[in-house]
């Protein structure tokens, strides 16, 4: 199998991503999508897989096989979870072999994130005095209290989170923080390019992606 380097990573990424919502590519997206030859040889390579085109009408389709079986939306989310494993493996691994220069990192571990992309930092267990302190400087203040009033149990941290679609970064075992997403809610733009950022100057490659393709 070949090496996994980062190009590469991205190049298979690219596969994944007109993977996600069915199991062919359709070949006439090639002149809108950022797929190429070059991505799907890489894929066909690194995976050692068959491709198989096969037309019906105006669908131009290109399956992958593997040992004479046609591959599933389930066999492409297992060999994405392997490249993405592998990916951060390989990050830690550099980072590990690297000097051991203490590096400053753009953003904190932890904090409150706007819509907008605004990152405002909150220590360890500080979210909910924070989350009043965002409401009051952006004047929000009274409008959660009314709010409050008819909802019980509703924190100047909830009303932050369900009502201003602000998103928390945190983590509860002060391990690898991460964004808590509201059932349905959905990340901002600005939001994912944030955490892609936020998550690469940590070397969590997949998490970067993760977040980025949601």
């Amino acid at each position: 199998m070949t090496k996994l380097s980062m190009n590469l990573y991205d190049s298979l990424c690219r596969v994944f991503d007109k993977l996600k919502n069915c199991n062919f590519i359709q070949m006439t997206w090639f002149g809108m999508g950022s797929v190429t030859s070059d991505d799907l040889k890489a894929f066909n390579d690194y995976f050692d897989l068959e491709p198989k085109r096969q037309v019906w009408g105006d669908w131009d389709m290109l399956f992958f096989e593997k040992d004479g079986k046609r591959l599933d939306s389930s066999d492409y989310a297992e060999m994405k979870k392997q490249i993405d494993l592998e990916i951060d493996r390989l990050k830690q691994q550099e980072v590990k072999q690297s000097p051991k220069v203490k590096i400053k990192l753009k953003y904190d571990d932890y904090g409150w994130l706007s819509p907008d992309g605004e990152f405002y930092p909150s220590e360890w267990g500080t979210h909910q005095t924070k989350a009043t302190e965002i409401l009051d400087e952006k004047g929000w203040t009274s409008e959660a209290w009314k709010m409050q009033q008819s909802e019980e149990r509703l924190t100047d941290a909830d009303y932050l989170s369900k009502y201003k679609n602000f998103i928390l970064i945190h983590s509860a075992s002060q391990g690898i923080p991460y964004p808590t997403i509201l059932e349905g809610k959905r990340l901002t733009k600005k939001q994912k390019e944030f955490l892609y950022d936020f998550y690469m100057e940590r070397n969590y490659v997949s998490l970067a992606y993760k977040y980025f393709n949601e």
